[in-house]
């Protein structure tokens, strides 16, 4: 239908396109404030549970070490990079010499937080494009997405939970693994 008047009316259409157009530009630029705020610099928040372990041994334990591992970059004394400029250090010696070892931690960290989620789908992502589209599941589908579905759509709720259990329980194997390993390269990187 709309293409048979667009056929027969193509000057319509075109009016309705351009107005469509400048209603458009008009609302972005009477979008308040409001809905596109002004970012501030990100920060970040660790959080650690551990049922019947004591605030300060969670504290001591747990929090503070992950903190000052999150927090390296930031922490590299800039008198390091000044005596190394001093002493001639090249650009490439200095991020070679001081950055890169003073980063190991952070990237080890990061490294075994990011294993434990090797098998987590973009879940929102991909759920948006395929949504219930059963033509797409073949190629599309992630774990997560499966779950989701099932979970929706059959009165059998065995499956899907234990295939959601199967996954986060792959991710702490890969965890402890790569920890493993790193613990057996430099202990002091590992974080239990």
């Amino acid at each position: 239908m709309l293409e048979k008047m667009s056929v027969r009316k193509p000057f319509t259409v075109l009016v309705g396109v351009i107005l469509i157009l400048i209603l458009g530009v008009v609302a972005f630029m009477n979008t308040s404030t409001d809905l596109m705020p002004n970012m501030n610099l990100p920060y970040a928040l660790v959080m650690t549970t551990n049922i019947g372990a004591a605030p300060e041994e969670m504290e001591t334990q747990v929090t503070q070490p992950i903190e000052r591992r999150m927090a390296t970059i930031t922490g590299i004394d800039t008198e390091i990079y000044e005596a190394a400029t001093i002493d001639g250090a090249s650009r490439i010696q200095r991020i070679w010499r001081i950055t890169l070892p003073m980063l190991q931690n952070t990237v080890v960290l990061m490294t075994l937080l990011s294993v434990g989620g090797i098998f987590h789908g973009d879940f929102a992502m991909v759920y948006a494009f395929i949504g219930d589209n059963s033509v797409l599941f073949r190629t599309t589908d992630v774990i997560d997405t499966y779950v989701f579905r099932a979970l929706r759509t059959s009165n059998n709720m065995g499956m899907p939970a234990a295939v959601g259990l199967y996954q986060s329980l792959i991710g702490f194997v890969l965890v402890v693994a790569t920890n493993t390993m790193v613990k057996k390269i430099n202990p002091e990187s590992a974080i239990f």
